[in-house]
């Protein structure tokens, strides 16, 4: 097993580490048996140890096991076991990790932008670039944007990546009627706004489906 370790001085109990839509925390030490059987856990695109004040986070782009312990963070890049494939994980491979120290709180610290960005890097192209929806928050993130199937404008998920309640601006490239809907975006729950600026609120890691339903130019 190939493993690539960072070190640090961070005193805490538990690692936190990225899943869909949110985090969970888990032990960072040995402590005990069900902490040791948890040396190795799965995350996506990043881990963090924290203090009240400071921290660091472990982004990552498609290396997805990880361990922690007294202040360590190592993440697994490369298992080469002979079975079920003596060849297993032979031969070069290319891959992108970075470390992102950052002070203050978790929500203030822009971890979850870092490893958005770090796993989906900006591309340049040749054409006319139009503006798309987004978020006026650093903790309300817009996950995805499609058509809605009823073919009535777009569909939005928004999701909060703390565990905190959230407020932050949805800000369109076009005046439309917004409405939560449900997660499957059949139905409609209630009128959010009208316009080009609605404002959103989350509970904790809690998911937002939205329906944006574009005005006429007269209206």
């Amino acid at each position: 097993m190939l493993k690539a370790h960072f070190e640090s001085n961070i005193h805490c109990e538990n690692a936190l580490h990225e899943i869909q839509f949110g985090h969970v925390a888990r032990p960072a030490h040995r402590g005990g048996a069900f902490a040791g059987d948890r040396y190795e856990v799965c995350q996506q695109r990043w881990s963090a140890l924290r203090e009240e004040d400071r921290g660091f986070a472990l982004l990552n782009d498609g290396i997805f096991a990880l361990s922690a312990d007294r202040g360590e963070l190592a993440l697994t890049l490369l298992r080469a076991p002979l079975v079920p494939a003596e060849d297993n994980n032979r031969g070069i491979h290319r891959m992108t990790y970075a470390l992102y120290p950052f002070t203050g709180s978790l929500a203030e610290s822009g971890v979850v932008q870092a490893a958005y960005e770090l796993n989906a890097p900006l591309r340049r192209l040749r054409g006319t670039v139009r503006p798309g929806p987004r978020m006026d928050s650093a903790t309300l993130i817009l996950e995805t944007v499609r058509r809605a199937e009823d073919g009535e404008g777009w569909m939005l998920r928004v999701y909060q990546s703390m565990n905190a309640r959230g407020r932050g601006q949805l800000c369109l490239p076009f005046a439309a009627e917004v409405y939560e809907t449900a997660m499957d975006g059949r139905e409609r729950l209630k009128k959010l706004g009208r316009g080009s600026r609605i404002q959103l609120e989350a509970g904790p890691f809690e998911v937002l489906t939205l329906q944006a339903v574009p005005l006429a130019e007269d209206e």
